[in-house]
């Protein structure tokens, strides 16, 4: 366990280090990194020595085998028909079967039927079988079925692999297939446009322009003038000029005679007919309280009406003697809204009604209301104070308690301000807030307790109309601050050193004593309380009176009022608790307590702590728990200690000479949190030691979970890897779906396929979670499956969700692997025109316009004209993309920071617009290439959108990179670790925009040292942390000049350990300045004076030499940290499991580790450090720890498949 160093027996609650076993990632190679991640710090476990090894893939033979030609002799099977399913056939078109081969002509031929019977040609061309119908003889909107048996056969004898079974229809008849309003609708709005939909197009696709030519399909009865348009190919809409007359009778005619644009004529009138609504009163305005009086009175009805008549029809009366108010009207929006002014201003506090009687008539007159309507309101009253809060008078006033006061009327929020009241004694900070919905003002200031306060409101404060409050006081005295008594603790459970004296702080106010209980905690009970449920396992505890340890009451006099700390020690001697668990509870006789009482309270201050002296670091995986114990103390190792897991599984076993514990902890629940205890609590201690017993909670994890050290991690890691894809991502009903799924077993990076047979279940979902399939498939010697499912021709429509699980997949396990695809079956149409958004040039240079174009074409050609277009333009920082031939990692960004991964990859709005395509079906728009404020270079992400006529819209985006000069420099450390003394190398390489090396080009370096200063400050919690500045001190200013290749060497020699940020200038012909930079970490052996920054978490950053790695070279990582002297340390080497372990001693605070890399670290490893510092003797400096991590990438190239394709001749022609 490790005690906090700032309150030094109390603050930090965290034991454990819980272990992050990674997800393997690494740099982007065509071979993309395995991944074996994890989440909580867990993974796959691992053991010191395997039973078996598992197989390892051999490399290939680097020359590729000569190609074998397999000639394919192969069924025939149809691959086209004309017309396609679901299409409509032309009465005189051909009906056409095309084969994948040549066919022979007589058994195919023979093989052809058409039902119903047709009279026509047949013939055979190659593989194309075309059967044309004679004139007339197919009959419109009729369906029929054609069919190809496997008596077909090729002209080389193979047998048709499937009959072919088409099913058409030909051209119907043009049809109205809806009408809004529909026919014998009533009630209908009189402003509702006439619709009419057919079932195929009436017109071509034009612009609004061109509607002019167009058919107008509709008769109206009685006559009605209005412009018609149509929306789309196929739907019409009439907009009346005026609205309708109400409670009228329409009938509308589409005559016969109109053909669509093939030539289908509707054959027959369609006529339909509907009923407008009657009038009605859709709101009276003003209506509730507080109504200004000098309000108008506005009464909306749903349509058009006749002035006089619905001037007289409504009226506003008072509601006490029902006296009608005089006043004059006006109309608004087209005769729909009546505004009534009275003559004279209504009278305060008057409540008002206002009739509408049903006589009041249409504006055409062809009807009248519905139903009377009435609507009701009532005016303010004049300003007046109804309450205050505090009252006047009052005594013992709560301290924190704000002034409320209430009123009547409509307040003038203007005269509310800083001098609208006083206060004395005055106060040195007031807020004040008017509620306007309550009708409330609060007056808010720091009070003091036991003391006569004067609140004054001036007599000026008046409401909207100008009526004066008057002044106003309220005199009331507050009485003392509210008493209380916390723990102050900052978690529920804390941790104590068992070597220092076992006290906990306290704070409180106005009470007389803290009364205080401290109770033992059995393991079972301690077990629940760090469990799964342990928040209300903590809320809930109430300790057996028999476990009473010790209780005991502290007497205070603190001043009234005032707020007071006390350190209280545990233990009678004032010494250290031995070694155990407790439950301390304290409560002031002053605090009302929620025990039951009907008045209710608050719970008493309570808390768990764990008294050790051990320091318990865990790592879990997802079959193992890793634990290390080292003294509190000395920091050291401890041995022969015996541990027990204990949650979903129960493991124990004993600490080795290196204090190190692997227990099995396989179990279905792996993310739920296991207990871990170290020692047997009814063990004596011996020497005057404090007994060897801790407890640790594998989730005590906080600011050390991956995703703090920005690395990737899964939790429990998968066994097993699966691809699944459809052919398509989207399918028409009666389609068929065509899917495959990969599948491989994953050993920690290592993949391989199922045992050929193994099966899985394959189900299929619509987007309602029914199955409309569900199979067993197995595997074959590639480890895949595949299927089919014909979509039904009445499908349900939206998205299928395709799930591969195993067949015998078993409900204990803890984790049930499946891989999935979603597709979608949709009754789509084909966009009806294509949209291109293109710039003249893909990359400019900072300051210039980039000029893009965004462009429409019909697919039935013709531009898009005079169609919307809105455009946005973003930018982001961007990383300029190099490969060197030799391998070598450039940095080509500037670190205007010290964090190494804090570049601004977040980007903002640069530019936006609109306009519309010109009669070339373009708009071409320009966005000024400004980045004169950004530190690097920007990639401009350019969105536009079109929208034709038919409000359909198309979006298409495109990005420009934006340059910050004509050259980049790239600066490579040939090494990211220094050591001090030692000279460091440093590549330097110019390059323009296409990677090309720019020779003889001068540069500026500087090299620069973070100088960081930690101090340690006190919040106002009480609480210490710490406070990090950094001062970038200057070290070295040189040039260098780029030769003939494009490259230069800088050398230099750090004489003092820290981070360094090498930085290289370049400015191009034109005057641009670029700049690049990387940094590098310097370490100085047994040296413990280098001050790294300090966090305030237990993290540190381990520093890698190299960004990537090749199998047998020597990793060299830099273990940065805050501690002084030796320290111990567990160097873990992670992935998808431990792999190795070990117990080493770091001797400075800058050392740096050799790591031998091997075939197994492919692709990746991660490289864990966790120091435990001991107390310094003779100071107050606590034990404490610090964990470090850092992801090693490595070459897979020596597991590369190289695969090469050769063609057994460079052309074919039909029949090859």
């Amino acid at each position: 366990m490790i005690r906090s160093s700032n309150l030094r027996n109390l603050i930090l609650p965290t034991l454990l280090i819980a272990s992050m076993l990674l997800a393997s990632c690494g740099k982007a190679t065509p071979v993309p990194a395995p991944s074996a991640p994890t989440s909580q710090a867990e993974a796959v476990a691992a053991t010191d020595t395997p039973a078996t090894q598992p197989v390892k893939p051999t490399v290939a033979p680097t020359v590729p085998p000569t190609p074998t030609v397999v000639p394919l002799d192969l069924p025939p099977v149809a691959v086209e028909t004309m017309p396609q399913r679901g299409a409509e056939q032309p009465l005189d078109a051909p009906i056409v079967v095309r084969f994948d081969q040549p066919m022979d002509e007589t058994s195919t031929v023979a093989a052809f039927a058409i039902e119903p019977a047709v009279d026509g040609d047949l013939s055979l061309d190659g593989a194309a079988l075309t059967f044309q119908p004679n004139a007339d003889a197919l009959a419109r909107g009729e369906s029929y079925r054609v069919t190809v048996s496997q008596d077909a056969q090729s002209s080389g004898g193979k047998t048709l692999a499937a009959p072919v079974d088409l099913h058409f229809s030909t051209v119907g008849f043009l049809q109205v297939t809806s009408t809004q309003p529909g026919d014998g609708n009533e009630e209908v709005a009189v402003d509702a446009p006439i619709t009419v939909v057919f079932n195929r197009p009436v017109v071509p696709l034009t612009s609004v322009a061109g509607q002019a030519g167009l058919p107008q399909p509709l008769k109206i009865s009685p006559a009605t003038d209005g412009t018609g348009e149509w929306l789309n190919t196929s739907i019409y809409m009439f907009h009346p000029a005026q609205p309708l007359a109400g409670g009228a009778d329409y009938r509308v005619t589409v005559p016969a005679g109109l053909t669509d644009v093939k030539g289908s004529l509707l054959a027959e009138d369609y006529e339909f007919s509907f009923t407008t609504a009657l009038p009605v009163v859709e709101s009276i305005l003003p209506e509730g309280p507080m109504v200004k009086p000098t309000t108008v009175v506005t009464v909306t009805f749903s349509q058009p009406m006749d002035q006089q008549s619905a001037k007289d029809a409504t009226v506003l009366r008072r509601a006490s003697d029902k006296r009608a108010v005089a006043g004059r009207t006006r109309w608004l929006d087209g005769d729909r809204v009546l505004i009534f002014e009275p003559l004279t201003d209504l009278d305060f506090a008057t409540d008002y009604l206002v009739e509408v009687a049903d006589s009041a008539k249409t504006a055409t007159g062809s009807g009248t209301l519905r139903s009377p309507f009435s609507g009701q309101f009532a005016t303010a009253p004049k300003l007046a104070l109804l309450s205050t809060d505090p009252a006047n008078g009052d005594k013992n006033v709560p301290v924190e308690q704000q002034a409320v006061i209430a009123f009547q009327g409509i307040v003038d929020e203007k005269t509310l301000g800083e001098d609208a009241f006083t206060i004395i004694p005055k106060p040195t900070d007031v807020y004040s807030y008017f509620n306007t919905y309550e009708n409330r003002w609060q007056i808010s200031w720091p009070r003091q307790p036991q003391t006569d306060y004067t609140l004054t409101l001036a007599g000026d404060i008046s409401d909207i109309f100008g009526n004066q409050l008057g002044e106003q006081t309220i005199r009331f005295q507050t009485g003392d601050r509210k008493p209380f008594a916390h723990l102050n603790v900052p978690n529920d459970i804390g941790t104590y050193d068992a070597y220092a004296p076992s006290e906990i702080a306290a704070s409180y106010r106005n009470v007389s004593s803290l009364d205080f209980k401290l109770y033992e905690v059995n393991e079972t009970q301690t077990e629940r309380l760090l469990g799964p449920n342990r928040y209300d396992a903590l809320n809930n505890f109430n300790p057996a009176a028999d476990a009473l340890v010790r209780e005991w009451s502290v007497p205070v006099t603190p001043e009234a009022n005032s707020n007071n700390l006390l350190k209280v020690p545990l233990a009678e001697n004032d010494g250290a608790l031995p070694a155990g668990v407790y439950w301390l509870e304290m409560r002031a006789p002053e605090v009302k307590y929620g025990d039951g009482s009907p008045d209710g309270g608050q719970q008493p201050a309570r808390h768990l702590l764990i008294v050790s002296p051990l320091n318990l670091i865990a790592k879990r995986t997802a079959t193992e728990v890793l634990v290390w114990a080292t003294d509190l103390q000395s920091g050291q190792p401890v041995a022969g200690l015996p541990v027990r897991a204990s949650g979903d599984v129960d493991a124990t076993g004993v600490t080795d000479a290196d204090g190190i514990v692997r227990l099995a902890a396989t179990n279905k629940e792996p993310w739920q949190p296991l207990t871990v205890f170290a020692g047997n609590a009814n063990e004596s201690a011996t020497g005057g030691a404090p007994l060897q017993y801790g407890v640790m909670s594998t989730e005590w994890q906080t600011g050390l979970g991956p995703w703090d050290y920005n690395l990737p991690g899964e939790f429990p890691p998968p066994s097993s890897q699966g691809y699944v894809y459809t052919d398509r991502p989207i399918y028409r009903p009666g389609q068929t779906v065509y899917w495959k799924a990969i599948l491989r077993s994953d050993d920690d990076a290592i993949y391989t396929p199922p045992p050929v047979g193994t099966k899985y279940t394959a189900t299929i979902r619509n987007f309602q979670g029914e199955e409309v399939y569900k199979g067993v498939h197995e595997t074959n010697a590639f480890g895949t499956i595949n299927g089919a499912l014909p979509l039904d021709e009445e499908a349900g429509l939206g998205f299928y969700y395709l799930e591969i699980m195993p067949a015998d997949a078993s409900t204990d396990v803890y984790f049930i692997p499946s891989y999935g695809t979603n597709f979608q079956v949709a009754e789509y149409r084909k966009p009806e025109f294509e949209a291109t958004l293109t710039t003249a040039k893909s990359e400019v240079l900072g300051g210039d316009t980039i000029t893009a174009t965004m462009a429409a074409e019909f697919f039935f050609g013709g531009a898009v004209s005079d169609a919307e277009v809105r455009w946005t333009t973003f930018t982001q920082d961007t990383s300029f993309n190099y490969q060197s031939e030799d391998g070598t990692w450039y940095s080509f960004n500037d670190y205007t920071g010290w964090d190494p991964v804090a570049l601004n990859m977040y980007g903002g709005l640069v530019a936006s617009g609109e306009g519309k395509t010109g009669a070339d079906g373009s708009y071409t728009f320009e966005v000024p290439a400004d980045i004169s404020d950004k530190v690097n270079s920007q990639q401009f992400t350019i969105d536009a959108r079109l929208t034709d006529l038919n409000n359909q819209e198309v979006a298409q985006n495109t990005s420009v990179t934006v340059h910050k000069g004509l050259v980049y420099p790239g600066v490579a450390p040939r090494s990211y670790v220094a050591a001090v003394g030692d000279p460091l190398a440093t590549d330097l390489i110019t390059v323009d925009w296409d990677g090309t090396p720019v020779p003889n080009v001068d540069l500026a370096i500087e090299v620069s040292l973070a100088e960081w200063k930690n101090v340690q400050k006190k919040a106002s919690d009480g609480q210490f942390y710490w406070a990090s500045e950094v001062k970038e001190t200057p070290v070295l200013s040189d040039s260098a000049t780029t030769g003939a290749d494009g490259k230069a060497i800088f050398t230099w020699t750090p004489e003092a350990g820290g981070q360094y940020k090498i930085k290289a200038i370049a400015t191009d012909e034109l005057g641009n300045e670029v700049r690049s930079s990387a940094f590098v970490w310097a370490g100085e052996s047994g040296s413990d004076t280098i001050p790294w920054a300090i966090d305030n978490n237990d993290r540190i950053e381990l520093v890698a030499d190299k960004p990537l790695y090749q199998v047998g070279d020597t990793a060299k990582v830099l273990v940065p940290h805050p501690f002084s002297g030796p320290v111990e340390a567990l160097l873990t080497i992670e992935r998808g499991e431990i792999i190795e372990t070990q117990v080493i001693t770091i001797d400075g605070n800058s050392e740096t580790l050799e790591i031998p890399i091997t075939e197994e670290h492919v692709p990746n490893i991660f490289v864990s450090v966790a120091l435990v510092k001991g107390e310094d003797p003779g100071s107050d400096a606590l034990g404490s720890f610090k964990l470090g991590y850092a992801m090693l990438p490595v070459d897979p190239v020596v597991k590369e498949l190289n695969v090469t394709l050769t063609a057994s001749q460079s052309q074919l022609k039909p029949g090859d």
